[in-house]
């Protein structure tokens, strides 16, 4: 919460072992956690927010790694992740109705 009251952004994390098979293929780290939202307020884009955000994410991570899945046209998100120390690692096809989309997916260590 910021300090006039908004929320402004938020980070969800899931420390379980990913249920699909192509993603638990492409990761190296074991146990890991997803970074499974990472959401900030379109007016607060490029003010650091979601960089702090994330960072207070690994820091309560207690797997030596963390995975997330960014569409594959998101290049913003994409390189985003990439500054934060996210490398592409593979692929995974989720489907929503009738409608199959692909993300990337990105793998970091966590330390500390």
């Amino acid at each position: 919460m910021a300090a006039d009251g908004g929320l402004h952004g938020y980070v969800l994390l899931v420390r379980a072992e990913p249920p699909d098979p192509e993603v638990a293929e492409a990761l190296t780290h074991s146990p890991t956690t997803e970074l499974s939202k990472c959401y900030v307020r379109l007016e607060h884009h490029g003010s650091g927010l979601a960089a702090g955000l994330l960072a207070a994410g690994l820091a309560v991570t207690s797997t030596p790694g963390m995975w997330l899945g960014v569409s594959s046209l998101n290049f913003r998100a994409q390189g985003f992740y990439g500054k934060q120390g996210f490398a592409p690692v593979g692929h995974k096809n989720f489907t929503v109705g009738s409608q199959t989309y692909r993300d990337v997916v990105m793998e970091r260590a966590v330390t500390g």
